[in-house]
Parts: structure tokens; sequence; C-alpha cells
């Protein structure tokens, strides 16, 4: 049985059997509340992608992580020019372009560290022993190329690479290592992590946490932007739904310098770049049937002045099912490109600065 006789029948037997003529479709009508759904579970269309990106950007490479595998696309073309089969949990770029990338080989807790240089040279490394998998683990540019920041389940810890070996540093506490937006803890380069959760904390090895009061604010998003500011999403209208796009100073972040509402649509996932953030936009409008509300999904780019630079309407057959709006969905950006990732690794690109479509070859195996 394919999806749309199964949502049918669902919905049918929901619903009692009445069947419901289809209406034309209007595009051009606004996004509304989500539609009655006869019973079947909606709370997959008011989720948002909270987890750690599978994508990150530096200087003229894309990594893409699928799987086991980390790909290796050009920033520019998007063409897969590498890639390495490693049995990774997380990984990230660091000062001086190295990508660093942390392992852990099956039936083992001892984790294995892979430092990739500019020129593809691989150095493997024997890290710490790392307490669990339940969590997911996040890795994090330190203060130096030389340093990294690993998420373990309630803490984390600064390893330290010298003449070939690891050396375990701060051993420090997660504040509120349960919140669901653990996976938007990014680093700001210089030995700063920032991460909300109760309020916005900047932790750092060998200080104490600092906690900025964010009362009344509800991030689930958060990305750095220019001089010691971030971007965040707020649910300040419900819970779980993020209208309000806010920038801040990292330390006055109830203080507004831009709120954009961009309600009724609602904030997926964000990616930022300079002075601009990429914003992926969810909406939901009625369909041929109750049970077939259309869903859609639309890139924004706005600029730290508020001015929108432009926006793409994403295709509909690149939009996922409600089944995996919440798992899939993660934006990129760099100078040049924004991309966006969907299912089974698809990917979309714009131009940064226009909003022209970028060719993307299909993923290859």
């Amino acid at each position: 049985m394919n999806r749309r006789s199964f949502l049918l029948t669902l919905g049918a037997a929901a619903c009692g059997g009445n069947k419901v003529g289809k209406r034309p479709r209007d595009p051009q009508k606004a996004p509304t509340k989500a539609p009655a759904t006869c019973g079947i579970p909606v709370f997959n269309f008011y989720q948002s992608q909270t987890r750690r990106s599978p994508l990150a950007f530096h200087g003229s490479t894309l990594v893409h992580s699928n799987g086991r595998d980390l790909w290796i696309l050009d920033a520019l073309t998007l063409k897969r020019i590498g890639g390495y089969a490693l049995s990774h949990l997380h990984f990230c770029f660091v000062q001086d372009g190295t990508l660093v990338v942390v392992g852990l080989p099956p039936e083992s807790l001892t984790c294995l560290i892979h430092r990739i240089d500019r020129n593809g040279i691989r150095e493997t490394l024997t890290g710490p022993v790392l307490g669990s998998r339940r969590v997911p683990t996040h890795v994090l540019a330190g203060a130096s190329a030389d340093e990294i920041y690993v998420t373990g389940a309630t803490t984390i810890d600064l390893l330290r690479f010298r003449k070939g070996q690891v050396e375990l540093g701060a051993h420090f506490r997660i504040p509120f290592p349960g919140s669901s937006t653990r996976g938007q803890l990014f680093s700001q380069g210089d030995g700063r992590l920032i991460y909300a959760a109760d309020g916005l904390n900047v932790l750092q090895a060998g200080r104490e946490p600092v906690r900025f009061d964010m009362s009344g604010r509800m991030p689930l998003h958060l990305v750095p932007a220019t001089r010691e500011r971030l971007w965040y999403s707020d649910q300040i209208k419900e819970p779980l739904i993020a209208n309000d796009l806010v920038l801040t100073a990292i330390a006055t972040p109830t203080v507004d310098e831009q709120r954009i509402d961009v309600g009724p649509e609602r904030i997926v996932h964000l990616a930022s770049n300079g002075g601009a953030v990429a914003a992926l936009l969810f909406s939901m409008h009625e369909g041929p049937t109750p049970i077939e509300p259309v869903l859609r999904w639309t890139v924004v780019v706005i600029d730290e002045n508020g001015k929108e630079r432009w926006r793409a309407s994403v295709p509909s057959l690149f939009t996922p099912t409600f089944l995996l709006l919440n798992q899939v969905g993660f934006l990129a950006m760099s100078e040049h490109r924004v991309v966006l990732l969907g299912e089974k690794a698809a990917m979309l690109a714009w131009d940064a600065a226009t909003g022209a479509a970028i060719s993307v070859e299909p993923p290859g195996d």
C-alpha cells in the first residue's frame, strides 16, 4: 500500500468513513492553522530541526556526514570530490582548515580522532574513553587548531593535540544536559561555547560558566552573528512553534537588535555566515482532502539590518512527508552558497547573494 492510500484509509477510519470531495488547490492561498487531520498525529507538524548539523563549510570545502561516510564536496560547484569511510560520531573544522573527526570503533568506548589537513593527509590518534553512545556526541573547535571540545552525556572534555598525542584538558559539566536544544551548541572559535538552556550560557575550559537571563524567551535554534552577537529563533507565541527570528548581543540576549516575525510560517532550521542568516521556513495549507494537507518549505536569507535579501520556494517534491518533518531539513551557509539537505542526502542550493538556484548533482553511492 502506498503512502497516499495508507493516509486515506487511516483518515477514513478516524472520521467514520465519510468521503470528502477534492477541492481545487490555490497555490497563492495564505498559510492556515493546522487543518483537521481526523485523528492522525500532527505533533510532527510543530517540530523543528534542532539536532547537530551534518553539514559544515570551510573555505572551498563542504563536508557532509552521511551515515558512516564523510563526503567532501566542492563548496562552489557542490560536486562530490572525495570522501572517507569512517565510523564517526561527529566532526568540526578547526581554525587552520583541518577537519577533525571523532570516531568510535564497534565494541569500544575508546575513541579515535582523525585529523585531515587541507591536502587530504590524515593522522589518526587514540583519544580518551567516551562514556556513552546513547547521547549524540558533539565535536567543536577550541581556542586554537590544536584543541577541540567533545561533549558527553553530561560533560564536555577539552582535548589537546601535542606531538602526535591526545591530552585530556579541562572536564566540565553541561548546564541542563537534557535540553532538547543541546544540538544547537556552537563554538566561537576562541575557546568559548554558546548554549541556550534556562538562559544563554557561555562555557569555556578553565572558567566558571557565565549565564545571561532570557526570561520570557525560548530559543530553539542558535547560530553565530558578527560582533559578539547571535541569531536565535524564539517560541514567543506558542511552545514548539518558532515564529520569530531575533538578532541580539550575547551579553544582552533579551535586547532585540532585530526581531522578525515570520508567522504564520515556522522556523525549522537556521544557518549563518558573515552578516546574514538563512532560515528554513515551514507552512501548511489546506489540501485536496482534510487528511492531505499541502506542506511547503521556503528558504529566506536576511541581513543583519533586518532586510530580506531573497527567498526561494522549495519544490514540493523535495518537501518531506509529515512523518519526517522533524528528522530532516538542515541548512548550511557560506559566503557564496546556501545549501538545504533533505531526505536521502538530496541537496538544493542557491547563490547566497542573489538566491539564484545552483545545480546540484544527485548523491552518488
